[in-house]
């Protein structure tokens, strides 16, 4: 979880969680704008060759994942409601991997945990003021208490996968097609591992 805040009360993060849209909203939303690649029509969609993949990742993502016996004990330790502000872009491989995760902790949660989604580009004063090593990384999840005052953040990747991709940079070497082949071994087990610590940093 290494950040760079630079001032995040300044940016009223109340005003993002209430204009943001729903998981169900952003899939709806991804689903419409694949099809549209599909059919040929890329008129204003930012690296559409991503997203017809990334829809997938999404719905096996939601179909495939099961909430482990501590990441669901993590849960009903929360006492208090809080946010789930997660900075996204639709193009973006690493959070296909991650978001149906967040949705499910949310569902599960029975209304302790509110998931809103945010576009990155088109919110520049909210990603300036959480920063990955001075990097525009995503997806960032922002954790707020019931007064949106940050808790936590995490984000882009798991710790092992983020290791992977500084790695192979390193070396000179593209790092995206052994990434997803790393999300695909690993079958979410860091990413559930990672949330369960930060939603025990809400729940001390």
């Amino acid at each position: 979880m290494n950040n760079d805040m630079t001032s995040p009360q300044a940016v009223e993060l109340n005003t993002y969680v209430e204009n943001g849209i729903s998981f169900e909203q952003y899939m709806a939303t991804l689903s419409d704008l694949t099809e549209r690649v599909k059919s040929g029509d890329e008129e204003g969609i930012v690296n559409p060759q991503y997203f017809p993949i990334n829809f997938q990742r999404l719905k096996r993502g939601i179909k495939q994942t099961q909430l482990s016996p501590a990441l669901l004990e993590a849960i009903n330790r929360i006492s208090s409601p809080i946010s789930w502000l997660v900075i996204t872009e639709f193009w973006c491989g690493d959070a296909a991997q991650s978001t149906a995760l967040f949705h499910h902790i949310s569902e599960a949660s029975k209304g302790k945990i509110r998931l809103t989604l945010v576009f990155r580009d088109e919110n520049p004063e909210l990603i300036d003021a959480f920063l990955t090593n001075g990097a525009k990384a995503i997806p960032k999840v922002i954790q707020l208490d019931e007064n949106q005052q940050v808790l936590n953040t995490w984000g882009p990747r798991p710790v092992p996968a983020q290791k992977l991709v500084k790695d192979l940079l390193a070396k000179g070497e593209s790092y995206n097609d052994d990434l997803h082949k790393w999300y695909a071994q690993d079958k979410g087990q860091s990413l559930q591992k990672e949330i369960t610590e930060l939603l025990l940093s809400a729940a001390s």
